[in-house]
């Protein structure tokens, strides 16, 4: 478990800092989320993983997005697993695991 804010930016710009830092391709990287403060990182280029028991303001963003964005469900999933166990299923699902 890794949790990276900087004091100036937000989850995305810390994700991207760090991956630009590590040289991880976005194709590389796997954001998890589980309420609304993580949507700006879900909504970079990188892969994400919500959570089952995501709250309401998360899984309505998902919903709207599955449902507007061509190929959003390939990069972002929505899984049926609750905790650790929801980040097991969508790596998973990336073929990570």
């Amino acid at each position: 478990y890794l949790d990276i804010l900087s004091a100036s930016a937000g989850k995305l710009e810390s994700l991207e800092f760090l991956r630009k830092t590590t040289r991880f391709s976005p194709e590389n990287t796997i954001a998890c989320g589980d309420s609304g403060n993580d949507i700006a990182m879900l909504e970079g280029e990188n892969k994400g993983i919500i959570v089952g028991n995501a709250q309401p303001d998360l899984t309505t963003w998902y919903e709207k997005h599955s449902e507007s964005q061509e190929h959003f469900e390939e990069r972002v999933v929505f899984t049926k697993g609750t905790f650790a166990s929801g980040i097991l299923e969508g790596l998973g699902f990336f073929d990570v695991l």
